[in-house]
């Protein structure tokens, strides 16, 4: 996480390098506009909102991406999470799908769908 942007705990230090060259990523932001992701392991705690649907979870962080004149186009969230819903093979009826109802293995795919839709290398 403290590479990501967040520091936990006392004492952290260390240098940050990405293709040789040093980098700073004191906030998540800094993070992604260096091309790094965080898929955590704990998609229950910090990966995922397990109350919300699928689409809403792969689209969270980037509704920028679906917004036109600051509001979501829910026709272009649905069709983004169904392209990943399909390519990543999540087992689900619809994108509409609660995310705490899916198995642990596919709640980690919404979370990998998130982070590939977020494109953090580009």
């Amino acid at each position: 996480m403290s590479v990501f942007g967040h520091s936990y705990g006392v004492g952290i230090s260390g240098r940050l390098i990405k293709d040789g060259e040093p980098i700073q990523a004191r906030t998540v932001a800094e993070a992604i506009g260096h091309g790094i992701a965080y898929a955590t392991e704990d998609r229950k705690r910090y990966g995922l909102n397990l109350i919300d649907e699928i689409k809403r979870n792969v689209s969270a962080a980037r509704l920028h991406k679906l917004a036109r004149h600051g509001w979501v186009d829910d026709n272009e969230e649905y069709r983004v999470a169904e392209g990943f819903r399909r390519s990543m093979n999540i087992k689900a009826p619809t994108v509409a799908s609660v995310t705490g109802k899916l198995s642990g293995g596919n709640q980690q795919k919404v979370v990998l769908s998130k982070w590939i839709f977020i494109d953090p290398t580009g």
